[in-house]
């Protein structure tokens, strides 16, 4: 499934000129990077689950955790998946993908996908609705410093300190679409550990839910010796108070996925 995904949306990026090319590419994951982000997601035994993809692009992520789904030992029967995408480049190939990954997942492993898609803007259509729909939440959000006065840091005034980056409006919003026990895993620049102006962002997660899992991307650096420049991480949240004696597993790679290559 996460194979075929990316074979199609390879296929999108070469029927655009070279400079769109370059424009484009970079915003797809990674398909190593999507199998990483699946395989943190815990393979729930509920014959029904739920799934959102905010910023879906072409499905790759949906793609990633179905796959991990229909795998696990006990596939759920029926999987509802809803990918929010107002880019109307990917929407025919997104559409297509899901329509393509609905017949494996029955013809394979007899889990009935029904999906969703939406072309609204996700953070101000997320700030509007009551949330806890979701028992996961997959997603490479585009990252991009929004001005303080741009619509959707309005609509969330009382998370931001000011102008910031669309990346952390996701996630809260992600945050707050999740069921209780609900898990999110997503690709978030590194300043979510150290932004003074994220205060308010990392308050508002860590008193809806936990982190679970970070696994930080270090670049390649002079000979053997790593880059800790690389400025993407995965974190796994969820929405639920942390134990009592908790740790944190800490993963790395050198890489974010499969070389630059989606």
């Amino acid at each position: 499934m996460l194979n075929m995904a990316v074979r199609n949306t390879k296929k999108l990026i070469r029927e655009r000129s070279r400079e769109q090319n370059i424009r484009i590419g970079r915003f797809f994951t990674k398909k190593g990077t999507a199998a990483l982000m699946s395989v943190m997601c815990h393979a729930s035994n509920a014959e029904s689950v739920s799934i959102l993809d905010p910023g879906a692009g072409t499905g790759i992520l949906s793609a990633a955790l179905i796959e991990r789904l229909c795998l696990s030992a006990t596939p759920p029967k029926t999987v509802e998946l809803t990918c929010f995408e107002n880019d109307a480049m990917m929407l025919p190939m997104l559409e297509y993908n899901l329509v393509r990954l609905r017949r494996r997942a029955r013809h394979d492993y007899g889990v009935k996908l029904i999906f969703k898609i939406r072309t609204e803007n996700f953070v101000l259509s997320a700030a509007d609705e009551l949330g806890g729909c979701f028992d996961y939440v997959i997603a490479n959000p585009p990252s991009e410093l929004l001005a303080k006065d741009s619509p959707e840091v309005t609509a969330l005034s009382s998370l931001c300190a000011g102008a910031t980056d669309i990346a952390f409006l996701f996630a809260s919003m992600g945050m707050k679409m999740l069921k209780p026990d609900g898990e999110m895993v997503a690709l978030l620049p590194t300043a979510y550990a150290s932004g003074v102006y994220l205060d308010r962002i990392r308050l508002y997660l860590m008193g809806e839910g936990h982190i679970a899992k970070l696994h930080l991307f270090a670049a390649k650096g002079k000979g053997d010796k790593p880059d800790a420049t690389k400025d993407e991480m995965i974190l796994k949240f969820i929405k639920a108070p942390v134990e009592e004696g908790a740790t944190l597993p800490i993963s790395s790679s050198y890489s974010d996925g499969d070389g630059g290559d989606i």
